[in-house]
């Protein structure tokens, strides 16, 4: 294999990439094997290892970056999965297992982002309850000053509730949404490993 075949079979794998992450890539692979000169062609193909390899190494060094980006730049839990999804799949396992693995993924996700939904319709319908009990409160004046005390308080109760629920709500996305990224990075990280003992 030469240069350019190799750097048009990492153009495969990388294409995937968003715009910028691509061509900086593309232009560190030029820059490498221009730096070896013909004479170290092989040389640089061996240390690289395949493309795939490569891509993959490639792959779970971004991902590392982008979970390890400072707090006001995290607008990247969307990129983060797909850069996991991309290393994974360059991973030099078997297609089966890869697609196990990124299935294992999507249904934890899944399962989390239901337990969310779920958090906030809780918090909802004790509004909901609330609500209605203080209007049925306001309706019990004229019957019953302490029925009235008693479902107002109820209601009131129910609202608090709800209030609590939701803003627990909102703090469990937070940690969700920092969660992901991480979680992605440990599975690349994994296979990372798998790799090296392999080389080994």
């Amino acid at each position: 294999m030469n240069r350019e075949e190799y750097l048009s079979q990492l153009r495969k794998y990388l294409k995937r990439l968003p715009k910028d992450d691509y061509e900086n890539a593309m232009e560190y692979f030029t820059e490498y094997f221009d730096e070896a000169g013909e004479e170290g062609e092989q040389n640089v193909i061996e240390e690289l290892g395949t493309p795939k390899e490569a891509a993959g190494e490639l792959l779970s060094n971004l991902v590392t970056k982008k979970v390890n980006m400072p707090k006001r730049e995290k607008h990247y839990t969307k990129n983060v999965v797909l850069l996991s999804v991309l290393a994974i799949l360059t991973a030099p396992i078997s297609v089966p297992l890869a697609i196990s693995v990124l299935i294992l993924a999507g249904c934890l996700i899944f399962t989390l982002l239901c337990v969310i939904a779920s958090v906030f319709i809780l918090g909802v319908s004790f509004g909901l309850v609330g609500v209605k009990l203080i209007l049925r409160a306001i309706v019990a004046i004229p019957f019953s000053a302490s029925g009235t005390l008693v479902i107002g308080g109820m209601g009131l109760f129910g609202i608090g509730c709800s209030i609590l629920i939701i803003v627990a709500g909102i703090c469990f996305v937070r940690v969700f949404k920092n969660w992901i990224p991480r979680f992605m990075q440990k599975i690349v990280k994994r296979r990372s490993v798998k790799k090296d003992e392999k080389k080994q």
